[in-house]
């Protein structure tokens, strides 16, 4: 073999090269995802128990601001009587204001809350229960297509008679009354259009209407002329905020000790973005 034919250690080793860089770059890049896979990750988990710690501060502020309302209402009410307390409100509702600190302000609004139908009825028994039901089932089709609030969670069973929308009046009635029911409604609307009705109105509308025993009972479970539960919307606004901070709740009242309000309770309170 001459000089000429005589392999080159050399020659091979660089051909050799190439062959090692092609392999290892795979292995740069499959460790370079790994490693942005694993920052993904830590990041995810980081960012959401930032937002696991807001909720909770949000709901412990909620809570707070809830039993500090409810308190208030209660002051405010202090020993008036359901009835009268429309008679007590503004034009638009207006209960009362309260000047706080550092110009922070707060009007809380006051409105009649149980024109909807109820529609979790876990704890409704008995034949008011039957009747609820196909309420609830005639009325959830409906709630569908407008913007009328006729279904709500919480509260008693019983319908407000006075500002139930007509759509709820008019299910009440056909559940319990049957075909029959369009003058029972157009007596009601009718009459709570002139007047704001009483318990004594609402039973003359029922009398009236010729009804049999059995259908007036069913309208006396569902329909009220004196609600135990009332909507309040407080509205807060302060100096270095540009827009005025709302939430609202349905606050339930009952009697107790000589006080109707000594029993009231909150069983709904949320933060909202705009006005009610």
């Amino acid at each position: 073999m001459n000089e000429h034919e005589r392999p080159s250690r050399r020659g091979d080793v660089r051909r050799g090269a190439p062959v090692r860089r092609a392999f290892a770059l795979p292995m740069v890049v499959l460790l370079a995802l790994i490693a942005s896979l694993a920052v993904g990750v830590l990041l995810e988990r980081q960012s959401g128990g930032h937002l696991a710690v807001q909720r909770a501060i949000g709901s412990y502020r909620d809570h707070h601001r809830m039993v500090g309302m409810e308190v208030m209402v209660d002051r405010w009410l202090g020993p008036s009587r359901p009835s009268s307390l429309t008679d007590r409100l503004g034009d638009d509702g207006l209960a009362f204001e309260l000047r706080q600190p550092h110009g922070r302000f707060t009007r809380v609004y006051i409105s009649d809350g149980q024109g909807a139908a109820l529609s979790n009825l876990g704890a409704v028994t008995g034949p008011a229960a039957d009747y609820a039901r196909r309420v609830r089932d005639a009325l959830t089709p409906r709630q569908e297509t407008t913007d009328e609030e006729l279904l709500r969670d919480a509260g008693p069973v019983k319908v407000s008679a006075n500002t139930a929308p007509q759509a709820v009046i008019e299910a009440v009635a056909s559940v319990v009354i049957g075909d029959n029911s369009d003058r029972f409604v157009r007596d009601l609307i009718t009459k709570r259009a002139k007047t704001r009705l009483t318990t004594q109105d609402l039973n003359t509308v029922i009398q009236e209407a010729h009804l049999t025993p059995e259908q007036s009972a069913g309208l006396e479970m569902l329909l009220t002329a004196e609600p135990s539960l009332w909507r309040v919307d407080v509205k807060t606004t302060e100096p270095d905020v540009p827009r005025p901070q709302w939430a609202r709740g349905l606050l339930e009242v009952g009697p107790g000790l000589g006080r109707w309000m000594e029993n009231g309770r909150f069983v709904s309170w949320e933060t909202v973005d705009d006005e009610p």
